[in-house]
This record gives C-alpha cells, structure tokens and sequence, in this order.
C-alpha cells in the first residue's frame, strides 16, 4: 500500500494521501487499541518534505525505518534513520 507526494506536501495534502490507504484504519481506535497520533504523522510527514526540499540533490541516500506512530497526543518516534548528503556545490 503506497502513496506519493509531491514536496513540500500541505497537511490536507497530506490527510487526503493517508486516508486513501488500504491500512488507513490501523490509525484509527480499534479492537480496543486507542487512535494512533495522526496530527503528528501529518507534522511529521509535511516537515520531512520541506528537509527533502531543504536539501535536494545533496541528499544520496534517505531511509527512515520503521517510524512509530504513537498513541494520540504521544507524537510519532524515527526508531532508526539514514541520511547520506553529497557535498554542497557552488
């Protein structure tokens, strides 16, 4: 299940693309588990299109895996990131 934006993504932008998701629902409150914080998976999200904006091509490589989304109001967690930056050119 996959989606693309363009970035930098707006948060509605952002809302629209995840709520298209076949896994949409694992967001929501479920089988007793709360809501996961999508305010802070749209921040998030729309944050990390401006740092791909930022640093354009001198991003190589970028790898954010896996990304926590906590419960509501807990924010989200990068539990492991990789970014490799070529060097800046006049």
């Amino acid at each position: 299940d996959v989606t693309f934006l363009l970035a930098p993504s707006h948060p509605e932008h952002i809302r629209a693309a995840l709520a298209g998701l076949r896994g949409y629902g694992l967001l929501q409150a479920v089988r007793g588990r709360p809501a996961r914080d999508l305010d802070a998976l749209v921040d998030f999200i729309e944050r990390f299109s401006w740092l791909a904006v930022d640093l354009g091509p001198r991003i190589l490589e970028l790898d954010v895996n896996p990304l926590a989304v906590r419960a509501q109001g807990q924010g989200v967690v990068m539990v492991d990131a990789l970014m490799l930056l070529g060097p800046i050119k006049p």
